[in-house]
């Protein structure tokens, strides 16, 4: 059985604004109560629980430093392959290259927004709000950059977001 994408988005969601914004400490076992109780199905808690530890994982390695020049550039030309077009709506594409010019996603976070996205829903094209949520995440993990999470938060909750694509 396929999960459905956009349920497991739907999780992600749930799972950031009960518990990543609270100061609540909630252990795995508490999380996945948490959600079955608000009726996500199991297979869809189950990826959306591992696509979260894989960009924990991630994080980690970025606090190692274990790429070069982690902070990167940003005047450094990205071209996505065939597939990675298709992954994503033009306006999608161009809102990623909008973020990076803005200095809020370096050469790396710029990487990893791509990889989790591709994670997220492999079947189908990413919109602009798909990604500003894949965005989120991805920012909230990457350890360094707060002021960067904390401008695209602000942005991402307010109106202007809708203005900038």
């Amino acid at each position: 059985m396929s999960i459905s994408e956009e349920k497991v988005l739907d999780v992600l969601v749930y799972v950031y604004e009960e518990f990543l914004c609270s100061d609540e400490e909630s252990s795995l076992e508490r999380l996945q109560k948490k959600l079955i109780e608000a009726g996500f199905e199991d297979a869809s808690i189950k990826h959306a629980i591992s696509w979260l530890d894989d960009l924990s994982n991630a994080s980690s390695d970025w606090q190692e430093g274990t790429t070069a020049n982690p902070a990167g550039g940003i005047s450094s030309f990205r071209v996505f392959s065939e597939m990675e077009e298709q992954h994503f709506t033009r306006d999608a594409l161009g809102f990623l290259h909008l973020l990076c010019q803005n200095g809020l996603l370096d050469r790396l976070s710029r990487e990893w927004v791509i990889e989790r996205a591709l994670a997220l829903q492999p079947d189908t094209r990413l919109d602009v709000e798909q990604l500003q949520w894949v965005v989120l995440f991805v920012l909230y993990h990457y350890p360094g950059r707060e002021r960067q999470f904390e401008s695209f938060e602000g942005l991402f909750f307010s109106e202007d977001v809708q203005m900038m694509h």
